[in-house]
């Protein structure tokens, strides 16, 4: 266990990872530890809801719950969370909607909340501009994906596979002009590849198999035009 205390004896950061912790997030923790900037409590055994106090934890930059047990839903209050820049609750039991409250979060440059039990629409992420890598794969999610997706151009790593996604794909993804992965794959969408994917010129792993997405000459387009780019990255 890792524990950082400041100079006036406030704890600014515990990490307790991989350490069989097992029982319920106490809902003091907000509270109890206002000065707490970095909490991780990652790969454990630890269970129940996450308290809403969690959002009273104003200072926090860095959250890690992922791989627990973790159950019922996200808080809306982790809306309130406006320093951090790290979010991960993956690998849990969680279900219920994306709160919007999410949408707050405009520092966050690392959000992930893959592999739970995750439901209806993919929110709008817009404001969170510093956004890297957003990882929403594995979930319940029945949405379309949004167009507004395409104003988070400092994405890298998008992650929207293995949901039940329908519709097309928007056409403003391809503004994502730093976007290095984007993973689709094991949706319902549909219609064909937009041509402003050929925009996407740092893209180097793109997996969309499992979806209903039509076989036409814009997707061939699409792709020849992404390996001459490819070559040309590669000299």
């Amino acid at each position: 266990m890792d524990t950082i205390y400041d100079g006036t004896g406030s704890i600014t950061m515990l990490n307790m990872t991989n350490n069989r912790v097992k029982g319920i997030l106490p809902k003091e923790i907000g509270t109890a530890m206002k000065d707490l900037k970095v909490l991780d409590l990652g790969q454990n055994e630890m269970k129940g809801t996450i308290p809403s106090t969690i959002g009273d934890a104003s200072e926090l930059i860095t959250l890690y719950l992922g791989d627990n047990l973790f159950t019922g839903t996200i808080p809306s209050t982790f809306g309130r969370l406006s320093k951090c820049t790290h979010l991960y609750l993956d690998r849990n039991g969680l279900n219920g909607p994306l709160p919007k409250e999410l949408s707050n979060l405009s520092e966050m440059t690392m959000l992930g909340l893959h592999q739970n039990d995750l439901s209806g629409s993919i929110i709008d992420f817009s404001s969170m501009t510093k956004l890297k890598a957003l990882y929403l794969d594995s979930n319940d999610l029945t949405s379309t994906i949004p167009s507004s997706i395409g104003e988070l151009t400092s994405l890298i790593d998008l992650r929207f596979g293995s949901n039940e996604l329908t519709g097309t794909l928007p056409t403003e993804l391809g503004d994502l002009e730093n976007l290095r992965d984007l993973h689709i794959q094991r949706n319902e969408l549909s219609g064909s590849l937009p041509l402003s994917f050929a925009g996407m010129k740092n893209l180097h792993e793109f997996h969309a198999y499992s979806n209903k997405l039509s076989k036409d000459p814009h997707a061939n387009r699409f792709l020849g035009i992404l390996l001459a780019a490819q070559s040309a990255l590669l000299g």
